[in-house]
């Protein structure tokens, strides 16, 4: 019994520790579990938090490259960078993470899916870089990058959905094991306690083993308690970052919405913007005067802008749709040309394409265009649009031919230089002038060619133009192809933007030797017009030694005897010889044959450039010479002579003497023969005043004679008149009609004989009557004169303008016959006009007033003008206007009294204007 009890006692004793094993195993199992189960939690919050980066990242790049295509901005590419770094690591992370096969399986379909969205990305970014907006836009709109992403958010959330049932189920498993491990360890406990308490009785019989047992027991359940405490504290931990993950997740949630609000509010502005940039392309296209085209090479259509119809002439329905509307319009020779350059650029991946060619236009002319195009490809590089503009130039083609020719044909030099000092562009004329090609003168830089003396001045007058301003008549000497050297006037207008001269020169090398002769020929001018006899030579001489370069010479004249007469005050050779005279007198017996008798006899220079052997004794040695004698109408007046140049003398130094010989010899002729001529003119000055008193008087005795004539002529003309007018009285009804047209006749021509008496008599006392001169109102006589003159004439139309005339001095009643006689002319000769115009100026100008009376009459032929101021003189007959041809005869009197002049210019029906002087001041 007692082997039994104990028996059960051990046996009990072993069932209740097996029992509190089994609860420790359990609890063991239960806790492992529990740890399982919150590595688990943390390993679905990693991976969820994962794919939410992973996520984000994806839209990161897809914000990116929109925004960078809807502002173009760099900046948008920042971020876009940063996530296709970010989103690799992000995929490899979550990869690693997941070992179910199931999700396994969606990581693999995800990877293909990223990489497609990161290559489109890619795609659209530099599909926006290098063809523009509208074309991106189009890829943005084809919404082909949202499809990816809306896959990649569906894998994602499949993802991240079973990943949460993983978890749950997991959670769900890890609940049942604990409620089955409470159950067990709630029975097994109790179990253990009632087989406990059995053997308790049995215990006290052995409390050795009641004593191991309760101390194994104390320490298994202080084992126990301490790992339940430890799995507890744990499944805390564990709970604690579930909490917090599902926190993190939820504020992640939240701000992807807010990303996703942020974002369409963006879509939303970047749309409107571009619905403005295309309002403005529409605004744009139609308020430029170039024609602009858009060509869509998907569908092969032409788009043109209004001023398609506007330049070119086209109506909108006479425009094809497609590309025709285009090439069928290319001038013929122009056509395959532009067509292939233009396939050319689209298949070598060009950015843009131009050319210039000719369009027709509607009236079938064909204008000179430039044609320039942009060429939008898609993310593959292919071509899919052209959008362009037109510009017409044909008034710009014009202008450049025209500007060519006249460049090409131009007498004067043209070119285009640099401030380089380079030429960059020269006319044909340059060619001609310096005898260099085009291709000689670009080669170096123009100083080259410029005359040493002159470059100083050239290159400040480059380094004026290089800060725009304007070179007006600057002079320098260039040198020729054959060493000659030739001066030019330059006038440069400078860009100085551009750093270009637009130059035009003129060869002035003929007026600047001219210069320099008129120069020498002035100054030896004022020489013999200043200088008494024996200076004259001398200085003559001292300009002809500065021109010839030569130290020594002589000037000396031919006398009425023919000798060589040498003045003393020209003689700069004199001093080294032993002549003591102070004027030399060679007579033509003691000339000899030296060189300046040889000259004077030959009449042609004779020079040497070798010691002369036939100089005077004591002569200063001459080395080199040249005798030139100078010569006056065939014969020898005189003769130069220089001496010692320090060089040769050449025919160059022969032409220059012999031109200063020719100019001074009219005016030494002059000097040599002025005493004779002086006399001369006493002597015809005589004459000429005795004649004078002769003309005097017989114009006097011819004007005393022409007034009794016509005093004593008025009587029996008004006798005559006045017998015919009886006669027709008396005895009219006695004669036949031919009768009294004789007695007509001869009573209308004693009258016309009677106003050409009173015409004389006017005409002689005019120049008999003293001259009253006083200041007069020049514009109340005109206008007073041509009152009278128009209440004559009523009935006709006339238009009168007077301008603003200066007084006069001069006789106030002679002046008025100079207006009336004037005016009525006008008037009179202005019959034939529907509206007469009559004009009176008057301009003060270089000590005389000068004042026009003029008309648009009949006029008349300026070659018989000598005639007009003649008495009795008429360019027209009498049946036409009439007048006995006194009173212009008896203005010219008048003007000449007042020591005034008066001429005439007409044209042929088209008018006369009269026009006299009179001298400013004259009292």
């Amino acid at each position: 019994m007692k082997s039994k009890s104990k028996f059960l006692l051990i046996a009990g004793f072993i069932l209740s520790l097996a029992l509190l094993g089994s609860v420790a195993l359990l609890n063991w199992q239960f806790i492992h579990r529990m740890e399982e189960t919150a590595k688990s939690v943390a390993h679905t919050e990693k991976v969820n938090f994962g794919l939410s980066k992973l996520l984000s990242g994806l839209q990161d790049i897809e914000t990116g490259a929109r925004g960078f295509v809807i502002t173009g901005d760099p900046k948008f590419l920042e971020p876009f960078e940063a996530s296709l770094s970010r989103v690799d690591d992000l995929f490899r992370t979550v990869r690693t993470l997941i070992s179910d096969p199931h999700q396994r399986a969606s990581c693999d379909a995800l990877e293909p899916l990223i990489a497609q969205r990161i290559a489109a990305a890619r795609a659209l970014v530099e599909l926006r870089r290098k063809s523009g907006f509208e074309v991106a836009q189009q890829d943005v709109v084809g919404a082909k990058g949202k499809v990816v992403m809306d896959q990649i958010r569906a894998v994602i959330t499949r993802m991240e959905t079973e990943e949460q049932s993983l978890l749950d189920q997991c959670t769900a498993a890890a609940k049942r094991a604990s409620q089955v491990a409470i159950q067990i360890a709630v029975v097994g406990t109790g179990l253990s306690f009632v087989l406990l308490v059995v053997v308790f009785g049995f215990v006290t019989q052995e409390n050795w083993l009641r004593d191991q047992a309760e101390q194994a027991l104390r320490k298994t359940n202080e084992q126990l308690e301490q790992r339940v405490r430890e799995r507890t504290a744990k499944l805390e931990e564990a709970n604690t970052c579930l909490q917090s993950a599902i926190r993190t997740r939820k504020e992640a949630e939240s701000g992807i919405r807010k990303l996703n609000a942020e974002l369409e509010q963006r879509v939303k502005e970047r749309t409107a913007e571009v619905q403005a940039s295309q309002e403005r392309f529409q605004i744009m296209a139609r308020a430029t005067n170039d024609v602009v085209w858009d060509w869509n090479l998907l569908t092969n259509n032409v788009w043109w802008n209004e001023a398609f119809q506007t330049v070119f002439g086209y109506r909108v329905w006479d425009i094809e749709p497609g590309l025709e509307s285009w090439t069928s319009r290319i001038h013929p020779d122009d056509a395959e040309r532009v067509v292939t350059g233009i396939h050319h650029a689209i298949d070598t991946g060009a950015e843009r394409w131009f050319d210039d060619y000719r369009f027709r236009r509607a009236d079938g002319s064909f204008a000179f265009i430039f044609d320039r195009g942009e060429i939008i490809r898609d993310g593959q590089g292919k071509a899919v649009r052209m959008v362009g503009a037109i510009m017409d130039m044909t008034e710009r083609r014009k202008a450049e031919n025209e500007r060519d020719r006249f460049f090409t044909l131009s007498t004067d030099m043209l070119c285009i230089a640099g401030t380089d000092a380079h030429f960059k562009r020269v006319n044909p004329a340059f060619n001609i002038t310096l005898g260099y090609t085009t291709e000689e003168l670009l080669a170096q830089p123009f100083l080259n060619f410029v005359h040493p003396d002159d470059r100083a001045a050239t290159v400040a007058e480059v380094e004026k133009l290089s800060h725009g301003i304007v070179t007006i008549r600057f002079e320098n000497r260039y040198r020729c192809r054959n060493g000659a050297w030739k001066w030019l006037s330059w006038n440069v207008q400078p860009l100085s933007d551009e750093g270009l001269l637009y130059c035009t020169a003129r060869d002035v090398t003929g007026r600047k030797r001219a210069e320099e002769v008129r120069a020498l020929q002035t100054r030896i001018a004022n020489i013999f017009l200043t200088m008494p006899d024996n200076e004259m030579f001398n200085e003559v001489l001292k300009v002809i030694l500065d021109v010839m370069r030569s130290p020594f010479g002589v000037f000396g004249f031919i006398d009425e005897d023919g000798s060589l007469v040498v003045p003393t005050m020209t003689r700069q050779i004199w001093d080294k010889c032993q002549i003591p005279e102070k004027t030399i007198r060679f007579p033509r017996p003691t000339w000899g044959d030296s060189s300046w008798p040889q000259a004077i006899r030959e009449k042609k220079a004779n020079y040497s450039n070798e010691n002369s052997t036939k100089a005077p004794l004591g002569h200063v040695i001459v080395t080199r010479h040249i005798s030139l004698p100078i010569l006056f109408q065939g014969e020898v007046i005189g003769l130069f002579q220089v001496a010692n140049k320090e060089t040769d003398y050449t025919e160059d130094d022969i032409r220059t003497l012999e031109t200063i010989a020719g100019y001074i010899a009219p005016i030494l002729s002059a000097r040599l023969r002025r005493e004779r001529a002086e006399e001369s003119v006493r002597k015809l000055n005589s004459d000429l005043l005795h004649h004078a008193d002769q003309l005097q008087q017989t114009n006097k005795e011819l004007e005393s004679f022409s007034y009794s004539v016509a005093h004593d002529l008025r009587t029996p003309m008004r006798a005559i008149n006045g017998f015919g007018a009886n006669l027709l009285k008396g005895y009219g009804d006695r004669l036949d009609d031919e009768g009294r047209r004789i007695v007509g006749v001869m009573r209308s021509e004693a009258e016309r004989m009677g106003e050409l008496i009173d015409g004389l008599l006017e005409f002689s006392r005019m120049g008999r009557t003293l001259v009253q001169t006083t200041e007069v109102d020049m514009n109340a006589l005109a206008q007073s004169v041509y009152n009278e003159c128009a209440a004559l004439a009523a009935d006709r139309k006339l238009q009168f303008k007077l301008h603003p005339l200066p007084p006069a001095q001069g006789d106030p009643d002679m002046l008025r016959h100079v207006w009336t006689h004037l005016i009525s002319n006008a008037v009179k000769y202005t019959r034939t006009k529907p509206v007469a115009e009559i004009e009176i100026t008057g301009t003060a100008k270089d000590g005389e007033i000068v004042y026009c009376v003029k008309d648009n009459g009949v006029g008349f032929d300026m070659r018989y003008a000598n005639k007009l101021f003649g008495v009795f003189q008429r360019l027209h007959s009498e049946d036409e206007f009439e007048g006995v041809g006194i009173g212009l005869a008896l203005v010219k009197r008048i003007i000449h009294r007042h020591e005034g002049r008066i001429w005439v210019e007409s044209t042929l029906n088209a008018g006369t204007a009269f026009y006299f002087a009179l001298p400013l001041g004259k009292e």
